[in-house]
């Protein structure tokens, strides 16, 4: 095991993308057994010390931030145990909490299959991606991580090693009642009502859950996540891209609405329309690109990039169909792309993925941070949410942009404020859009999870009551409240 405990020789695990500032951390362990793992967890437990499990440092809502105490480092526990491939094409993969997003992409492609959850960052450890059910662009038609987690092991703040397979242990109703090494778990899952949309905010809770489902997703407060086994799909024979322009909201919100439909009625066909995504781009952000890609064409007002499945037999025909969907819907066709090549489709993902790179360095020339909303709506009222972002930011001081997947009613609103004054205004304003998706049956995190960052928003979704239930499951797991303090529940709720 490696430990760290000079302040300058770990400063890298001090901070993630929120820009939340650590406290007095005493040291950094990085075990590289499952044994390590369990030591340094029983170490913290007998010297009450709190403990912050530490990822890769690619999550957006401070959840690796330390207030104190020790960071559990994952870096060391990054090996691929097993590839399987079933005659079917499907397959498992199992590694450890270490290992990058990217590498089990590598890997599964190694085996003719795909990983399908897509998170946007790549460099993510996969143990971080479980911790917060991440998901990305290809979430509209494989939804997120929860849906290809087969089994997971983790790490209890005892430091007992608890392996969980899908379907072993379900609750009876919310009630759990299970047995781990010499200890009894018993407990009621929280009864709050989740959205029925994509949702990474809070413990997740329906009647007869699956135990897994708790840990997933749960952000490093219930145990430290040290092995996954995943789900494979096989390699799809072509995948095609395009980026589509128009010339008015109006227009991309109708495109968008009928090859949503679509392409729910035909999921899994590689003959007919079927996106496996669906990301948007308002016009503010295509000012932003613009800049880095000067042919993003002027006229447009808003585009759509979308990926499809096909064969070789179908893929000139489902070309045709994008191609007369879109100009059907008045689309900027002569200006649009279509991708003719995978050195095309490659063009496009970076086209994609560019936009917050952009965003951050107008941040740093700045010096301020971001205010981003990670908010999801039914798609009844996914519109109204729409006109309830420009109502508030049309004609208003601040820059800003809103882009995402928009295909899960699931849009990230940036304001990029030139000063502390805007910042201070912008808060104001994203309370207002906290407030109104919420009263439409919303979300306050998506995909990004809570972490530290908007804690004080769960209280909102869920009431008292409902931060009471999570805080009582913790304390099954943590009674002393010393994993992932200040993550998720508020401290003020964890002695309740």
């Amino acid at each position: 095991m490696i430990v760290k405990s000079n302040r300058d020789e770990f400063l890298n695990y001090l901070n993630d993308t929120s820009g939340l500032k650590a406290g007095d951390v005493e040291a950094v362990y990085i075990p590289e057994t499952y044994e390590e793992v369990s030591q340094v967890l029983q170490l913290a437990a007998k010297e009450q010390k709190l403990v912050t499990v530490s990822g890769n440092g690619t999550g957006t809502t401070g959840g690796r931030v330390a207030p104190g105490g020790l960071i559990l480092a994952t870096d060391k526990l990054n090996q691929i145990h097993s590839v399987t491939k079933n005659l079917d094409g499907t397959g498992l993969i199992t590694v450890q909490a270490g290992v990058l997003l990217s590498t089990v992409h590598v890997e599964a492609k190694r085996y003719g299959m795909i990983y399908p959850p897509d998170p946007t960052e790549n460099s993510a450890f996969i143990g971080g991606t479980v911790a917060t059910n991440a998901s990305g662009a290809r979430s509209f038609r494989f939804g997120a991580t929860r849906n290809w987690v087969e089994s997971i092991k983790v790490a209890l703040p005892d430091g007992f090693i608890l392996s969980l397979k899908r379907g072993e242990i379900v609750a009876n109703d919310f009630q759990f009642n299970f047995s781990s090494g010499s200890k009894t778990y018993s407990f009621s899952a929280p009864e709050y009502l989740m959205p029925d949309i994509k949702h990474a905010a809070g413990y997740y809770s329906k009647p007869d859950m699956d135990l897994i489902d708790l840990f997933i997703g749960s952000e490093g407060t219930l145990g430290v996540i040290i092995e996954v086994q995943l789900k494979l799909l096989p390699k799809p024979e072509k995948v095609f891209s395009g980026i589509l322009f128009f010339p008015s909201e109006t227009n991309l919100l109708n495109f968008v609405e009928i090859a949503e439909k679509l392409s729910n009625e035909n999921v899994n066909s590689t003959e007919l329309l079927n996106a496996t995504s669906l990301e948007f781009f308002d016009e503010q952000s295509l000012l932003f690109l613009k800049g880095k890609y000067p042919k993003t064409p002027d006229e447009a007002k808003g585009a759509i990039y979308f990926e499809q499945e096909c064969t070789a037999q179908t893929e000139d025909s489902l070309l045709e169909a994008w191609y007369n969907l879109a100009l059907e819907h008045e689309a900027l066709i002569d200006s649009s792309w279509f991708a003719q090549n995978p050195k095309d489709d490659e063009f496009f993902k970076e086209y994609r993925h560019a936009l917050p790179a952009l965003i951050n360095e107008f941040l740093s020339r700045n010096g301020v941070k971001k205010i981003s909303s990670d908010i999801a709506v039914p798609e009844l009222h996914f519109r109204d949410m729409m006109k309830v972002y420009h109502a508030h930011l049309d004609g208003s001081p601040f820059k800003w942009v809103i882009f995402g997947h928009i295909g899960d009613h699931h849009l990230h609103m940036n304001i990029l404020p030139h000063n502390e004054a805007e910042h201070t205004a912008g808060k104001v304003i994203y309370n207002q859009f906290i407030s109104e998706a919420l009263k439409m049956g919303g979300t306050i995190s998506a995909e990004h999870g809570v972490g530290k960052l908007k804690v004080q928003y769960l209280e909102q979704m869920y009431g008292k009551e409902g931060i009471k239930q999570m805080a009582k499951v913790k304390a099954c797991f943590d009674p002393a409240g010393l994993l992932g303090r200040g993550t998720l529940i508020p401290e003020t709720f964890l002695s309740t």
